[in-house]
C-alpha cells in the first residue's frame, strides 16, 4: 500500500474528487530529458514494494531502475522528501520524513544519498537555530540565490507554511518568511522548485493551483486557478520544463512533463505510471544530476619520445641534452687531433728535406 505524508482522509478525499472529475490519462511522456542529465525518484511506498532508497528513471516510460541496497528504515515503509543534487559533494540531499514519528527527539533527518552506489549516510536533525526546536519539514529547496531552502511548520503537516533556509552540515534551519496570499496563510508546501530559465521559485500546495514564491517575503503571486492535480514534487530542467509527480487515485503515482508555467494551466502534458518490472511505486521525490565527465583516452606514444632504455631522466631531455653536449666536445677533441697531427707530419717532412 503506498503511503503519503499528508492525513490519510484528506489525502483520499482530495485525490479521489481530483480524478473523478479528471479525463482518463493517456501514456507515454512527450517532453525530453535534456542530454547529459539522469533522473532519480525518492519513493514513498512500503519497503516490501520499494525496497531501496533511490531508483532511476527512465523519463520516456516513468519505469524505475534500483539503485543500490536495501533501505533499512525504522518502519515498514519509506517517504522522502522532494530531494536537491548538490555538486559541491555529488550526493543527493532529502529529509526522511518518517523519522518525525521515531524516537530521534521528535524531528525529521537530513540524510544523503550516493547517486552511483544508492548508499544512504545519515546527517544531521533538522532544527530551529532561533530556539533550537525540533518540527516536521517536508520540502527541500535550491533557490535562485544557490542557497538550500525547506518548507516546514510547527505541529503537523497542515502547519507547513513556512520558509527556512538550511544548513546541510548542521540541520540548523533559519526562519526566512511565511507564505501568504492576501495576508492570509497558505499550507502544506509539499513542492517547491526554482526554474533556471526565468529564475522564479514556483510551488504549488495540495489544493493544486500554482503560486510563484517571494522566499524573502513568503508573498505569492497565483500562476494557474484551483482545483488543478494535487502534486507530489516538481524538479525543473535547464531548458525550463518541469517534472512533477502527481497522483491518480487509486493507480499510484505519475509521471507528468511539460513547458512551464502553460503546463500547469492546461494540464494537457501525457503521464505514464511510475513502475519497476510492471509494479507500481509511489514516488515523492525527482531529483535530476549531472552525468559524471568522461574519462579522457589515453594520450598515443609519440614516435620521437625517448625510447625506455634512456630511463626517467630521459623525460625532462636532461640526459638528451647532455648526451648532446658530450658529442659535440668530442667531435671537436678530434678534429683538433686531427690538425695538429697533420700539422705535425708536414714539419717533419719539410725538416727531413732540409737534411
Amino acid at each position: 500500500m503506498i503511503r503519503h505524508r499528508i492525513p490519510a482522509a484528506l489525502a483520499i478525499a482530495a485525490v479521489a474528487a481530483w480524478a473523478m472529475s479528471m479525463p482518463a490519462q493517456a501514456t507515454g511522456i512527450s517532453q525530453t530529458l535534456p542530454d547529459g542529465y539522469t533522473m532519480y525518484a525518492l519513493p514513498c511506498d512500503d519497503l516490501a514494494n520499494a525496497p531501496a532508497a533511490l531508483y532511476r528513471v527512465d523519463p520516456a516510460t516513468a519505469s524505475l531502475e534500483r539503485v543500490g541496497p536495501d533501505y533499512e528504515g525504522m518502519w515498514d515503509y519509506q517517504c522522502w522528501s522532494s530531494g536537491i543534487y548538490v555538486p559541491e559533494d555529488g550526493l543527493i540531499w532529502a529529509v526522511d520524513t518518517n523519522a518525525y514519528t521515531n524516537d530521534n527527539g521528535g524531528t525529521m533527518l537530513l540524510r544523503s544519498i550516493d547517486p552511483e552506489t544508492g548508499v544512504v549516510t545519515p546527517g544531521p536533525r533538522i532544527y530551529d537555530d532561533a530556539d533550537n526546536s525540533y518540527f516536521p519539514f517536508y520540502t527541500i529547496f535550491k533557490g535562485p540565490d544557490g542557497l538550500i531552502y525547506a518548507t516546514g511548520g510547527r505541529g503537523s503537516s497542515s502547519g507547513a507554511n513556512s520558509i527556512y533556509r538550511l544548513d546541510l552540515s548542521t540541520g540548523a534551519a533559519t526562519f526566512i518568511s511565511n507564505t501568504r496570499l492576501n495576508g492570509n496563510l497558505v499550507n502544506n508546501w509539499y513542492l517547491v522548485g526554482t526554474n533556471p530559465v526565468d529564475g522564479l521559485v514556483y510551488g504549488s500546495p495540495m489544493s493544486g493551483e500554482w503560486y510563484t514564491i517571494d522566499i524573502a517575503t513568503g508573498a505569492l503571486t497565483a500562476v494557474t486557478e484551483a482545483g488543478r492535480s494535487p502534486l507530489q514534487a516538481v524538479v525543473f530542467d535547464e531548458t525550463g520544463a518541469a517534472w512533477t509527480v502527481s497522483y491518480s487515485y487509486p493507480a499510484g503515482s505519475f509521471l507528468n512533463s511539460g513547458t512551464f508555467p502553460a503546463y500547469a494551466d492546461t494540464r494537457t502534458t501525457t503521464a505514464d505510471a511510475f513502475n519497476a518490472d510492471g509494479q507500481a511505486i509511489g514516488v515523492a521525490g525527482l531529483v535530476l544530476v549531472p552525468d559524471p565527465e568522461p574519462t579522457p583516452e589515453p594520450t598515443p606514444s609519440d614516435s620521437s619520445s625517448p625510447s625506455p632504455s634512456t630511463g626517467s631522466a630521459a623525460l625532462d631531455g636532461s640526459s638528451s641534452l647532455a648526451a648532446t653536449g658530450a658529442d659535440s666536445n668530442l667531435s671537436g677533441l678530434l678534429a683538433f687531433g686531427a690538425i695538429a697531427l697533420g700539422g705535425l707530419s708536414i714539419w717533419l717532412r719539410r725538416r727531413g728535406e732540409t737534411r
